[in-house]
């Protein structure tokens, strides 16, 4: 099956937060700060997503998430020091922001959603051939550093 880029399932899944907002107004909230709450959880995953291209590009590695098998070296530093997928947890913040500015509980259902497909069609992937190409220190790497946070 053919990996649809981790960009564009993040696209349509804030597509979504915000139809499921506007469409299906079940129940809506507000408080105090909200959009800088909101602002805040985007600017995060933001700097989080660059910070880690910026490592993938030190490393002199692909950054493409559908050509991964052109690995050429194993970054582990930066923010791969704490979460072996930073750039899926930046573009969950990212949408996690969105569905708080939103306001509408039902778009919050699509975080846990993009998630688990990220991690069945995307990660498991990705961490079978790394582990291939890797072997030991791969298996190392994730003994000590989680797959999200």
């Amino acid at each position: 099956m053919p990996r649809i880029p981790p960009p564009i399932v993040a696209l349509v899944t804030a597509l979504l937060i915000w139809a499921l907002a506007h469409w299906l107004p079940l129940a809506r909230f507000q408080f105090p700060m909200q959009a800088l709450l909101a602002l805040g959880l985007a600017m995060i995953g933001g700097a989080l997503d660059v910070t880690a291209a910026l490592h993938f590009r030190s490393a002199k590695t692909t950054i493409n998430p559908i050509a991964i098998q052109k690995a050429s070296s194993l970054v582990t530093g930066g923010p791969f020091a704490f979460s072996r997928n930073p750039m899926y947890l930046g573009l969950a913040l990212i949408l996690s922001g969105l569905a708080i500015y939103e306001a509408g509980l039902a778009s919050f259902i699509m975080i846990p959603l993009f998630m688990l497909y990220i991690t069945t069609f995307q990660i498991k992937p990705e961490e079978q051939m790394m582990r291939n190409k890797f072997g030991a220190d791969y298996a190392a790497y994730c003994a000590r550093v989680r797959r999200w946070i």
